[in-house]
């Protein structure tokens, strides 16, 4: 049953894919189908990944050539897509090939040594994988990693002097730099267009690697440009960075391999413990990636030293985000977690690096007219100005706009940190704006506006103001693939813990939605389930199992709380704009809850019955506590002082579900479970051994309550007060 569902979740996963390339497909002739296949991308992305983990899990052992042939088919239907909209002409092997070896030259290395005790844990005979890998590892890398990846891109010596302006320039730009001369390689791509140029570092023999395709897309001046911003990425790698590189990547590809098998000879190795090597290994990488980010940044202002041509790297970077469509701007939370800024904050980069906060000429200032009535907004040289309620009959000018609007707002650029166009497959296009608050302004506009709005955006970039963060937060800030992927499996953990279908309903919440009140909720779901593992264990599992499934949640919770905190800092406008969603919800489910636990509690039969039923209800399944708990956090979570009293009465309700699941609570219904009837007016009185008390019956007679079997009766002619 497993595996056939596994199948079904991948053909979906396939048909989704193959849509949203078809959807983008339909728009290839729009001015935005460079944000719309951005779009496309990033949900194939979280849709491929989602189905990854699912058939992981649930296809057992046939997951082993299940999984490859999802990847494959899905990359065929992308590709089904992409070949036309690139006007490509090479075969499907071809490009699967192509993109194998790019990633294998690029992050071949580390993707490795994190994956790797999952795959010795798989193998069963884990020494021999492990000296095999080893030493195949070890060998590559410090003997043949420069000529692999040549080998690997299929590079050719690059005839400089067939360009000679370019061949003077490149040599001034040497000249200038304090790296070794690297060595120029060209690739064909042949029928592709990969419109890239890559660096490879090494100590004595560095390389720059040119395709084809972006060869012919520049002019001489440009091509310097990006060679310069190359030969400065060979700056960064000096020697003694590359020996200290090469020794830890040994290093730990030794301790990777080595895990598994020394781990099981000398101590009992958990079973989690490749899989937390794993997500380390993962967090590590997308860490490293926001440290890659600042390099490209550098780089970038000492390419404009290198090559003293500030516009003509800018003029390269557009052509090559054009020719490869890449949006100009992306959602800033999408920006930050990304290896390489947005061409938006990489012209701001490189203008600020060359004192040219404009380009030579201006088109400012510029109006965009809504696509609503009554709708503009203005873009001038120090500000950009909203206007609502303008008459068809007011006069365009700025001036007239601002006598004649109904409610207008205005933002000097350095309070913004978003200025883009956003376009999706379907919905119309918006200029949105979102300010050092998070407010996030939006007005949907004609798509003949786009073209000419852009080149504006492009003058302004340099001016928006920016939002930092900490190197730690930066994975965790866009709510993209790894943040779904994480609630995901949290879901599916707490499918073996008690309080299951509260933990599914918050975390599937956060997956679909993953804003900052539904991963806060989330991880208060996980944590809470997590907690209440550790506490009394589900299915009569042992220490090593609980173990795992426990530090698996926290790791899920603390993945998830991360992404809140860190969304939170960039857009705090999420906190009090997006809890109706999660309250109404969790909300409507708590009420179900309870409603269902009163039901069963009415129908078990006399008081007594009731009291003690709804106390087994209660503790026996944890649903309405870890929903209580949820929502508390929500409601913390959100500015508003309502919110905050909300929370208040949240946690006196919180507080009196875990007392009705108490032993308190236990002990006070056992007494009216062990009521002992009198006759004829006499009364008892029960003496407890060993307590050295008396258990006193109510003045009514009705009964008494007793705690233990061990009674001692006495008849009593009065009755005990």
């Amino acid at each position: 049953m497993g595996f056939l569902v596994a199948v079904i979740v991948a053909a979906v996963a396939i048909l989704l894919v193959w849509r949203r390339g078809r959807q983008v497909l339909a728009q290839r002739v729009s001015p935005t189908v460079a944000e719309q296949w951005w779009h496309a991308r990033q949900a194939s992305n979280q849709i491929a990944v989602t189905a990854t983990i699912v058939v992981a899990l649930l296809a057992g052992h046939r997951a082993l050539w299940l999984l490859p042939a999802l990847w494959v088919a899905l990359t065929a239907v992308w590709f089904a897509a992409r070949r036309p909209l690139y006007g490509e002409t090479w075969g499907f092997a071809r490009y699967l090939s192509w993109q194998l070896r790019v990633i294998a030259v690029i992050a071949g290395p580390p993707l490795l040594v994190v994956i790797a005790p999952v795959v010795v844990d798989a193998a069963g005979s884990a020494w021999a994988v492990a000296t095999g890998a080893i030493a195949l590892l070890v060998a590559v890398h410090l003997l043949g990693s420069r000529r692999l990846a040549v080998s690997l891109l299929q590079a050719e010596p690059l005839d400089a002097g067939g360009i000679p302006t370019f061949s003077h320039l490149a040599a001034e730009v040497t000249a200038r730099s304090t790296a070794p001369e690297p060595e120029l390689l060209c690739t064909e791509v042949t029928g592709g267009r990969w419109v890239n140029a890559l660096a490879i570092a090494h100590r004595t023999s560095p390389a720059v690697v040119f395709s084809r395709p972006l060869l012919e897309a520049l002019d001489p001046r440009q091509l310097a440009a990006i060679y310069a911003h190359e030969v400065a990425h060979l700056e960064h790698f000096t020697p003694r960075l590359l020996r200290i590189r090469a020794v830890v990547l040994c290093t730990l590809a030794v301790l990777a391999l080595a895990l598994v098998p020394v781990g099981r000879l000398l101590v009992e190795l958990p079973s989690w413990a490749p899989v937390a090597w794993l997500a380390a290994g993962l967090i590590t990488i997308a860490v490293a990636q926001a440290r890659h980010r600042e390099q490209e940044t550098a780089c970038d202002r000492r390419a404009v030293e290198l090559c003293g041509d500030a516009e003509a790297l800018a003029a390269a970077l557009i052509i090559l985000h054009e020719l490869n469509l890449l949006p100009r701007r992306m959602e800033q939370s999408q920006d930050v977690a990304l290896t390489h800024p947005s061409l938006a904050r990489r012209l701001q980069a490189i203008r600020a690096s060359a004192d040219a906060k404009t380009p030579p000429q201006s088109s400012l200032p510029f109006r965009v007219v809504g696509a609503r009535d009554g709708q503009f907004v203005l873009l001038e040289d120090e500000r950009i100005t909203w206007f609502e309620g303008i008459p068809e009959t007011a006069d365009r000018t700025p001036d007239s706009l601002r006598r004649a609007a109904s409610s207008s707002r205005s933002f000097a650029y350095d309070e913004l940190t978003e200025l883009r166009v956003r376009a999706r497959a379907r919905g119309p296009k918006e200029l949105v704006a979102v300010d050092r608050s998070g407010t996030r302004r939006v007005i949907p506009i004609a798509d003949d506006t786009v073209g000419p709005l852009q080149a504006v955006l492009d003058e302004v970039d340099s001016r928006l103001g920016s939002l930092r963060l900490p190197a730690l937060l930066v994975p965790f800030a866009h709510g993209g693939v790894a943040i779904r992927v994480m609630a995901v499996s949290g879901a599916l953990l707490g499918m073996a813990v008690p309080g299951r279908s509260a933990i599914m309903v918050t975390l599937l919440l956060a997956a679909a939605w993953p804003r900052v009140p539904a991963l806060a909720a989330a991880t208060a779901a996980i944590v809470t389930g997590a907690l209440l593992q550790l506490i009394r264990p589900s299915f009569g599992w042992g220490p090593q199992t609980t173990g795992t499934v426990t530090t698996l949640m926290v790791l899920v919770g603390f993945m998830l709380g991360a992404s809140a905190f860190a969304r939170a800092r960039m857009a705090p406008d999420e906190r009090g704009r997006h809890t109706g969603l999660v309250l109404g919800v969790l909300g409507a489910w708590l009420g179900l809850t309870w409603g269902l636990v009163s039901l069963a509690t009415w129908a078990a039969g006399g008081e007594m019955f009731r009291v003690s039923s709804l106390r087994v209800a209660v503790a026996g399944s944890p649903t309405a506590l870890i929903l209580e708990v949820a929502l508390t956090v929500t409601l913390l979570v959100n500015p508003k002082h309502a919110m905050r009293a909300a929370a208040a009465v949240m946690v006196l309700l919180i507080t009196l579900t875990l007392w009705i699941g108490s032993a308190g609570s236990r002990d006070r219904v056992s007494r009216g479970l062990f009521a002992i009837p009198h006759e004829g007016g006499r009364v008892c009185r029960l003496a407890v051994p060993g307590r050295g008390g008396w258990v006193s019956c109510p003045p009514s007679g009705v009964g008494l309550s007793i705690r233990l079997w061990a009674l001692r009766v006495e008849t009593l002619t009065e009755p005990t007060r």
